[in-house]
C-alpha cells in the first residue's frame, strides 16, 4: 500500500518515498534484463529472452547459464567483430558506374592502407573501403572535398545497425506474410463480388450446359486483353531486338493456350536462339548500341552491342536475366517495378505494364513451357466440351481455394489442375483427347527434344475427326467428380503422357531413370513431357486432405441432377456454394476434428506425410497399400519407444485388424531392446494371408470384407491402371497398459547437451539419455505414471493417420506433465526416425 498525502495538487515527500520503495526492485530488474542483453516475454509466465540469440528460457538463473554458452558466446563475438570491421570501414557513394576497383584503392590509399574493397550494384553503385587502422578512416571522413574522375563523390563512417539479426529477419517475416495476407483477402473479396454477378447469370440459364457456356463467357480472357498483352510482346521485342536481334518474343501459359481468364498475369518466353551450334550472323545494317550497366557480368567483355550468339553462350542464365532486366528499365516504354527473380532452373523477371496494370513474367530458359502450352492449346481445339470443362473446373477450384493462385498457398496450380481434365477425358470408354503418347506416334520421324526430353506431337487439330464420344458437358462434368472423388491421390501417379494412372509401388519398380528419381508427394501428377517432374509437388497433406473432400461434395451434389425438376436449381449454382450435402458433413467433420488438439481427453493424431516416405516405403511385398504398411510401422515403433527408450512396461489388452495388412508379427526389434529385460510384447495378425500372394498392384479380392473397386461410370480400366478407390478402408486398433517406475521424461533437455557431444544420434542418443536418468535417479518402488493407451487407424481417401488416446489410470501432475512431452516426442520421433530406419 502506497501512503502519502495530496495538498494543492502538489504529492509529499512521504508519497515520494513510498512509490519509490514500491517500484524500486521493478525498475533494476529492468535495468539488469536489458543491460544483459535479454528481455522479457509474457510477463506473467516469467519467460525471459536473449535478444541477441532469440532463445527463451523460464528463469534468470537459466539465461545465466545461456550467456555462458557456445552459441551466445559465438553470437557476441561475430557481434563486436562487426563492431570492429565497422570502425575501420568508410561508406562512399558518385563516382561513375565505369570506376574500376583498382581506381578506388588508388585513391583511398593517400589516407592509409587499404586493406579490402567492396562494391554494391544491386541496391545502387557504392563501396565500402577497409582500411588497416581506424586512423586513417578519420583522415578520409576529415577530408571536406573528394572527387574522382572529375566526379564529387560521398565518403561517410559506416553505420553498423544495432538492431539484432533476429528482430530485422522476423519484420522481414511478418511484412511479408502481412502482405501475402493481404493479397489473399484482396484476391478472395474480388471472387465473392464475381461470384455474386455470376450466380444472377447462371440463375437465368436453361440448363447444366447453358450455365457451364454463360460461366465460361464470363470468366474467358477479352478481345482487349488479348490485344494488350500481345502490345506488350511487341514492345520487349522492339526494345530487345536492338541488343539480341536474332531473339524472339513468345507467350505461353493460360493466357494463349485456350483457357486464359480475365486478369490473368502473361508468361513472356525470349528465346535468343543461341542454342545452334553456329555462331548467328549479325546483318550488315544492325547499328551499334551501347549495352546498360554490365560490370558485375564477369563472362561479358563487350561494352556495346549487339550480341552475338557466341557471346551468349559464355554467359549464365542469371547473368542474361540481369542485362535484360537493364534493358527493359532503359529501353521498355511502361514496363515498371522490374524485379530479377534467381533461380537455378530458370531465372526470371517479373515487371507491370503500368498502363494496362497487367503483371508480366519474363524467362529466358523455358522452351519445354511454350512446349506445353502448344500441347493445351490443341487439346482446347479439337473439342468445344473441352473448354467448357475446364473452365468450370477452374473456376469451381478457385472458389473452393484449392486451385489457382499457388502464390496464396501449396495449392495445385491451373496447369496441373487442366491436365486432371485432360486425364480425365483421355480415359473414358470413349475417349474424347487423344494421349500424348499417341499423338507423339502420329508424329512419325518428326522428333523434337528439349533438354534431353522428347516433346514431339502431331499439332495438327484438323486431322482429328470428331470424337464418337455423345456425352453432353453436364455428363462430362458429373463423371469428372465422380472419377476423382473415388481416388486417393496419395497412393497413385497420373501418368498424363500415357493417360494410365499407377500404384505408386508399380511406379518405382519401373526400370527407367525418370521413374526411380520421380518425386513422389500427397498428389504425384508427372508432367507429360519432363516425365521426373511432379506438377502436383507443392501441394502439401492438408491441401490434398481438402481436395479430396471438395470432390466428394461435389460429386454427391452432382447425384441431385438426375432430379429433372431441380436441374436447374441445383446446377453449378449450388455446385460452388458452401453447404455440404448431410450424408457426408458427419463423416468430413469425424476426419477434420482430428487435426484438432483435444488436451482435455488426452488424445492426439500422427499424419502420415507422403513426400517424406523413402522409396522403401512403397515396395512392401506383404501388402500393396503402403498406408496401412505405414500406419502398422508406426504402431510398432510407439510400442518400441515406450518400452526401450522411455523404459516402460507394456502389457497388450487388446488388439484388432481388418482388411489387407502385413503378415508379420508385431514384435518390438529383438536387437533393440534394454537390458532391463522387458516383456516382448506380439499381436497376432488374425486376418486371411492373401495380400502377399497377389501380384503387385492388384486389388485384393479375398480379404473379408472387401468390394470390388469403384470406377466412375463410362470410364474404362486399362492393363496397368489402378482401381480407383475402395468403399472399406482397412484397420487396425491396439490398446496397451503402460507403466513407468522412474521418470525419464525429466530433465532430459540438460543431459542433452552433454551427451551431443559424442556421436550418438536419433534413438540412440534418446536410449542414452534415458539410461543416464535412470543412473542418476533410480527407480522408485511403485508406479509413477500408469495408463492406458488406446492407438487407432484412420485410412481414408483425404487422410491417413494414428490416433493415440491416453487415459491415466492418476490423473494428477506426474501425468500432466508427461503428456505434453510425450505427444512431441513421438512426433518428432517419427518424422525424423521412423523414415531413416526403415
Amino acid at each position: 500500500m502506497v501512503l502519502g498525502v495530496y495538498h494543492q495538487g502538489v504529492v509529499t515527500p512521504t508519497c515520494f518515498f513510498a512509490i519509490f520503495r514500491f517500484f524500486a526492485p521493478v525498475l533494476l530488474i529492468c535495468f539488469y534484463v536489458f543491460s544483459h542483453g535479454y528481455i522479457f516475454l509474457k510477463p506473467g509466465n516469467m519467460v525471459i529472452q536473449c535478444e541477441y540469440c532469440m532463445v527463451t528460457v523460464p528463469s534468470e538463473e537459466a539465461m545465466k547459464d545461456h550467456v555462458k554458452g557456445k552459441r551466445h558466446i559465438r553470437v557476441i563475438e561475430a557481434c563486436k567483430l562487426r563492431q570492429k570491421q565497422a570502425s575501420l570501414t568508410v561508406f562512399t557513394k558518385g563516382f561513375s558506374d565505369d570506376t574500376t576497383e583498382d581506381e578506388l584503392r588508388t585513391y583511398f590509399s593517400k589516407f592509409g592502407k587499404v586493406e579490402k574493397i567492396f562494391m554494391e550494384y544491386k541496391r545502387g553503385l557504392f563501396a565500402m573501403v577497409e582500411y588497416a587502422e581506424e586512423e586513417s578512416v578519420t583522415a578520409a571522413i576529415a577530408h571536406t572535398e573528394h572527387e574522382l574522375k572529375g566526379d564529387k563523390i560521398v565518403v561517410n563512417p559506416r553505420k553498423v545497425n544495432q538492431t539484432p539479426r533476429w528482430v530485422l529477419k522476423e519484420r522481414k517475416m511478418k511484412a511479408r506474410q502481412n502482405a501475402r495476407v493481404k493479397a489473399a483477402k484482396e484476391n478472395k473479396k474480388a471472387i465473392a463480388v464475381n461470384k455474386e454477378e455470376l450466380l444472377l447469370k447462371l440463375k437465368s440459364a436453361e440448363s447444366i450446359v447453358d450455365q457451364m457456356r454463360v460461366l465460361a463467357d464470363f470468366v474467358r480472357m477479352t478481345d482487349e486483353e488479348i490485344t494488350q498483352k500481345q502490345g506488350i510482346c511487341d514492345i520487349l521485342s522492339a526494345a530487345l531486338t536492338k541488343f539480341f536481334p536474332a531473339c524472339s518474343v513468345h507467350q505461353f501459359g493460360s493466357s494463349v493456350n485456350g483457357f486464359g481468364v480475365k486478369g490473368c498475369d502473361v508468361d513472356i518466353y525470349l528465346d535468343f536462339h543461341d542454342d545452334q551450334e553456329e555462331a548467328l550472323n549479325l546483318p550488315d545494317s544492325q547499328a551499334p548500341v551501347k549495352l546498360p550497366y554490365h560490370r558485375d557480368i564477369q563472362s561479358l567483355k563487350r561494352t556495346e552491342g549487339p550480341l552475338t550468339s557466341a557471346d551468349l553462350q559464355l554467359m549464365t542464365a542469371y547473368d542474361k536475366v540481369k542485362l535484360v532486366s537493364r534493358i527493359l528499365v532503359e529501353h521498355a516504354p511502361g514496363c515498371n517495378n522490374i524485379i530479377v527473380i534467381p533461380s537455378a532452373r530458370c531465372p526470371l523477371i517479373k515487371f507491370t505494364h503500368e498502363p494496362s496494370g497487367i503483371k508480366c513474367d519474363l524467362s529466358i530458359n523455358n522452351k519445354l513451357a511454350l512446349r506445353n502450352t502448344r500441347l493445351l492449346q490443341l487439346c482446347s481445339r479439337i473439342d468445344e466440351r473441352v473448354g467448357l470443362l475446364v473452365y468450370t473446373v477452374r473456376y469451381w477450384a478457385k472458389v473452393k481455394e484449392i486451385a489457382g493462385n499457388i502464390n496464396s498457398g501449396p495449392r495445385l496450380s491451373n496447369y496441373a489442375l487442366t491436365f486432371l481434365v485432360v486425364q480425365y477425358l483421355q480415359n473414358l470408354a470413349t475417349p474424347i483427347l487423344p494421349t500424348t503418347s499417341r499423338l507423339a506416334e502420329l508424329a512419325g520421324k518428326e522428333k523434337v527434344v528439349i533438354d534431353g526430353w522428347d516433346c514431339s506431337y502431331l499439332d495438327e487439330p484438323e486431322t482429328f475427326t470428331s470424337s464418337a464420344n455423345t456425352w453432353s458437358g453436364e455428363d462430362l462434368l458429373r463423371g469428372f467428380f465422380e472419377y476423382y472423388s473415388n481416388l486417393d491421390f496419395s497412393t497413385v501417379v497420373l501418368q498424363t503422357r500415357t493417360g494410365h494412372i499407377l500404384p505408386v509401388q508399380q511406379m518405382l519398380e519401373q526400370p527407367n531413370t525418370e521413374s526411380q528419381t520421380f518425386k513422389i508427394g500427397p498428389i504425384s501428377i508427372q508432367d507429360p513431357f519432363v516425365l521426373d517432374h511432379n506438377i502436383g509437388g507443392n501441394v502439401t497433406e492438408k491441401i490434398k486432405q481438402k481436395i479430396s473432400e471438395e470432390f466428394q461434395i461435389a460429386a454427391k451434389k452432382c447425384e441431385q441432377w438426375s432430379n429433372v425438376v431441380a436441374e436447374v436449381q441445383l446446377g453449378l449454382v449450388d455446385l460452388l456454394g458452401v453447404d455440404v450435402p448431410a450424408e457426408l458433413e458427419e463423416e468430413l467433420t469425424r476426419l477434420r476434428d482430428l487435426d484438432e488438439e483435444k488436451e482435455d481427453d488426452h488424445s492426439f493424431t500422427v499424419i502420415l506425410k507422403v513426400a517424406q516416405l523413402p522409396a522403401e516405403a512403397f515396395k512392401n511385398p506383404q501388402t500393396p497399400d503402403f498406408r496401412l504398411n505405414w500406419c502398422f510401422k508406426v504402431c510398432l515403433f510407439i510400442q518400441r519407444v515406450l518400452e526401450t527408450i522411455l523404459m516402460f512396461e507394456t502389457e497388450i489388452l487388446a488388439q484388432t485388424i481388418s482388411g489387407d495388412v502385413p503378415t508379420e508379427k508385431m514384435e518390438v526389434d529383438p536387437e533393440s531392446k534394454m537390458d532391463n529385460s522387458q516383456a516382448k510384447p506380439t499381436v497376432k495378425n488374425t486376418s486371411p494371408k492373401n495380400s502377399s500372394e497377389q501380384k503387385s498392384g492388384t486389388p485384393s479380392k479375398g480379404a473379408a470384407g472387401m468390394k470390388e473397386p469403384m470406377v466412375a461410370p463410362g470410364v474404362k480400366l486399362e492393363p496397368g491402371m489402378a482401381p480407383l478407390g475402395s468403399p472399406q478402408s482397412p484397420s487396425l486398433h491396439m490398446e496397451l497398459m503402460c507403466s513407468s517406475c522412474c521418470r525419464t521424461w525429466s530433465g532430459r533437455k540438460t543431459l542433452r547437451r552433454e551427451v551431443m557431444e559424442g556421436e550418438l544420434d536419433g534413438l540412440e542418443l534418446e536410449r542414452e539419455i534415458s539410461e543416464k536418468i535412470i543412473e542418476s535417479d533410480g527407480f522408485s518402488p511403485k508406479y509413477v505414471v500408469q495408463f492406458r493407451c488406446d492407438i487407432d487407424t484412420v485410412v481414408k481417401t483425404s487422410k491417413t493417420a494414428v490416433i493415440l488416446k491416453l487415459e491415466p489410470t492418476d490423473e494428477g501432475k506426474e501425468f500432466s506433465c508427461f503428456y505434453p512431452f510425450f505427444k512431441t516426442l513421438i512426433r518428432r520421433l517419427v518424422d525424423k526416425n521412423l523414415y531413416e530406419t526403415w
